[in-house]
């Protein structure tokens, strides 16, 4: 969702008929990109302490509703930025202070990032949503900390799946 400071501010530009835009570069902090970005793994790593840890017999997945990211732009590069750290194409690397790191990054500062390393095996983004199929223009992350072996039969359980098919596997040219 979006912070109560951007929303006042689309609302207040919505109710005098004019856009509004994210920059990096924007006075307003909450105004840039990036702090969407830092809102989200706040709002995913809220969560990771209500998971079990992770055995071969279930997976956790956390499933995030993005339609309002970006005002409804969220793409491969943001899905790599939150969980990565790094996006495919350098020049959407996002900063507050220095690189935001990703969840997955073992140097990541935030509180509950070394929870979601060990506990969740997959992170769904979900873009827009589809009455006949939730699934359909969603991306997933999969945790790469947990092993080639752990990933391989997370992939092959969700692939099972019939509705599976919709889903765009991201992975990290990086990591």
């Amino acid at each position: 969702q979006m912070s109560d400071e951007l929303r006042t501010e689309v609302n207040k530009h919505f109710d005098a008929n004019e856009g509004i835009e994210l920059s990096s570069n924007h006075p307003n902090k909450y105004l840039r990109p990036e702090a969407q970005t830092i809102r989200m793994q706040e709002k995913i790593l809220d969560k990771v302490d209500k998971f079990p840890d992770t055995n071969e017999n279930s997976f956790n997945v956390i499933v995030v509703n993005c339609m309002e990211f970006h005002f409804g732009y969220f793409d491969a590069d943001d899905a790599r930025n939150v969980v990565y750290g790094k996006p495919r194409k350098l020049v959407f690397t996002e900063y507050w202070g220095g690189r935001i790191k990703g969840l997955l990054e073992k140097d990541n500062p935030n509180k509950g990032a070394n929870l979601f390393r060990q506990r969740i095996a997959a992170t769904l983004f979900i873009p827009k949503i589809h009455a006949c199929n939730l699934l359909q223009d969603s991306l997933i992350v999969c945790n790469t900390t947990l092993g080639k072996q752990y990933v391989d039969l997370f992939k092959e359980s969700i692939e099972s799946i019939p509705s599976a098919s919709q889903i765009k596997w991201i992975e990290s040219n990086t990591l």
